[in-house]
């Protein structure tokens, strides 16, 4: 779809742009300071092998149907996570090598030695992609920052643990704090399997996506230019038995068009700026436009090629998705009926009472 015939989007709509994996040093340091404070702190993580309860991602926006690839304009795409996924996987349960195995590539080396003591790849990867949190970058180009510090950290545990730290008022505090946090998730994970069925998802899905009415779709073409002058002549030459496409990639002012003949894909009514979408619309398979269509980026002249319905994707394209908005609304629910079923009074920063909400409608007096 054509830049030059989009509705305009304000800027939380915009898709963000593609990651790129990182090339330089700097961008390296600036990654690997990322993974000092994160494997510096007191973190903890739980998924219960699920993805978050706390996920805000709703299956409207993540499950939505792809613009059709036939427009042209193919989104920049990040770059491919896999690797760290992959490195990860490759040092699993993974047998060291023996002298039998002379010449063969050690797939879990040694990676370090402290003392007597051997660290291997498979010990230091999974701590280090917990501490990555999803950036984009090659294991093996940040594994050096981090096993440094990885080392690092290994010696201070040896002698704290020496120290009889453990028995430390502030030690056993930050473990209570820990054992409360682990409480808490695995509760929720827990309550929430519970809660999760395929009739529960089902419904989920026919309700944001199963029972949506369907959408008109049209594919079209256009050639952009200018002034009217121009668009005139161009009709004319198309109904004198000029081709659309060769056109297009001859007289248009759209970058993309000049690649694809004018080609904008699959697109809705609700999905270009309204003097194009109404033309288009009023329109049949076949047709080219008896006058330009005149919008804030020129004039165009539009073909319409194909009509259709959006197509809706299916129950297991999306399930995952619908699994986290469920797991999310599920949890919604009980805090709610836990705060309905409780007592709570909430104060202020200084340990006031907070002044009443107005009711809906009621204007709030000025402050003095």
């Amino acid at each position: 779809m054509s830049d030059e015939t989009k509705k305009p989007q304000s800027a939380e709509n915009l898709a963000p742009a593609a990651r790129t994996k990182s090339k330089t040093d700097w961008k390296l340091v600036g990654v690997a300071a990322l993974v000092l404070a994160v494997f510096g702190g007191a973190t903890f993580v739980m998924n219960g092998g699920k993805d978050s309860l706390m996920s805000s991602v709703s299956p409207v926006a993540s499950v939505a149907p792809a613009t059709d690839a036939t427009n042209g304009i193919t989104p920049a795409a990040g770059e491919d996570e896999a690797p760290v996924e992959a490195a990860a996987d490759s040092v699993t349960d993974t047998p060291a090598t023996t002298p039998a195995d002379a010449g063969a590539v050690d797939e879990d080396p040694v990676v370090a030695r402290i003392n007597d003591r051997e660290i291997r790849r498979s010990e230091v990867l999974p701590v280090m992609m917990q501490a990555l949190n999803g950036q984009n970058v090659e294991p093996s180009q940040i594994f050096p920052f981090f096993l440094e510090q990885y080392v690092s950290g290994e010696l201070v545990i040896e002698k704290a643990k020496e120290s009889g730290i453990e028995k430390d008022p502030m030690y056993q505090e930050q473990i209570n704090l820990v054992k409360d946090q682990i409480a808490r998730n695995v509760f929720l994970v827990k309550m929430a399997d519970e809660a999760l069925s395929d009739d529960a998802l089902q419904a989920l899905y026919d309700k944001e996506i199963g029972n949506v009415p369907e959408v008109d779709e049209i594919r079209a073409r256009h050639i952009l230019v200018k002034t009217e002058e121009e668009a005139n002549a161009i009709i004319k030459s198309i109904k004198d038995g000029g081709d659309f496409e060769a056109i297009a990639k001859d007289k248009t002012t759209d970058p993309s068009g000049k690649a694809n003949g004018g080609d904008l894909g699959f697109f809705s009514q609700q999905d270009m700026v309204k003097e194009f979408a109404d033309a288009a619309f009023a329109m049949k398979i076949g047709d080219v436009s008896e006058s330009p269509v005149k919008t804030q980026f020129g004039f165009h002249i539009v073909k319409v090629e194909e009509m259709r319905k959006r197509p809706k994707p299916s129950f297991d394209e999306v399930k995952d998705g619908l699994e986290q908005e469920l797991r999310k609304q599920i949890l919604e629910n009980y805090l709610s009926e836990l705060r309905k079923d409780s007592t709570i009074e909430i104060f202020d920063f200084n340990g006031k009472p907070l002044p009443e909400a107005p009711a809906m409608g009621e204007i709030p007096p000025a402050a003095e």
